[in-house]
């Protein structure tokens, strides 16, 4: 693949995570103005991770194509089940195809790269020094968790996929897993991005990302223990 149509495959791609937001953006005013869809404000969250993303796969990050492209599927099966129609599906087959292909142009931007750029990536890339990129990714890992928990959630309440009394307890032990996991990840997360805000004054964009997908998550948590002591 040629080095321009890489980027042009790139730029694609990070083009749709802004067009995701936007229109993200756009049913939560239609929502709350007319009432005519069931939007909450959380879903303004979605609007933060996907320009977070946007702007990993402009900087040809492999990691954010390929969450990019799982939270796209996922909010597809979402939209489905919800509205029980496929009048989005090519749209989301058109939008699916460009991101796999900027998932694909992202990896061989890499492999050509080569070792070219090896002692670069030792100097600047050991992962050590990347405290700001591991608490935004551990973000992301956070909410992916929790769309797939959403998703397993309305499969089990709204399908016959998985019978009710099994998928009862399939959900209890899935859900007390992501919850008390994705606590430890937001909490790592959260330390990460503020040791790089103190040690790296040039990396901020990730560190402060990481930490405020992370505090999303984690601050319910806090407020809730009120209520529980």
């Amino acid at each position: 693949m040629a080095h321009g149509k890489i980027e042009q495959d790139v730029k694609m791609a990070a083009l749709i995570a802004i067009i995701m937001s936007i229109l993200t953006i756009i049913s939560v005013i239609i929502s709350k103005i007319w009432g005519l869809l069931s939007i909450s404000w959380w879903s303004l969250m979605d609007v933060i991770l996907l320009l977070g993303l946007a702007y990993g796969i402009y900087k040809k990050s492999r990691i954010c194509a390929v969450l990019l492209f799982i939270l796209f599927v996922l909010n597809q099966i979402i939209l489905f089940i919800d509205m029980g129609t496929v009048i989005t599906l090519p749209i989301a087959i058109v939008f699916g195809y460009l991101l796999l292909k900027g998932v694909q142009a992202t990896f061989i931007y890499h492999k050509k790269k080569g070792p070219n750029n090896t002692e670069k990536k030792v100097v600047e890339g050991r992962w050590y020094k990347r405290f700001d990129l591991l608490s935004f990714w551990l973000s992301i890992v956070v909410w992916s968790l929790l769309s797939i928990l959403v998703v397993i959630s309305l499969l089990i309440i709204n399908t016959s996929i998985i019978p009710t009394s099994f998928g009862t307890v399939l959900l209890f032990i899935f859900l007390a897993l992501v919850l008390f996991g994705n606590l430890l990840f937001s909490l790592a997360g959260i330390g990460l991005g503020i040791t790089s805000l103190v040690k790296y004054k040039d990396r901020k964009l990730f560190a402060i990302l990481g930490i405020v997908l992370n505090l999303l998550f984690v601050g319910p948590y806090f407020f809730s223990i009120p209520f529980f002591v």
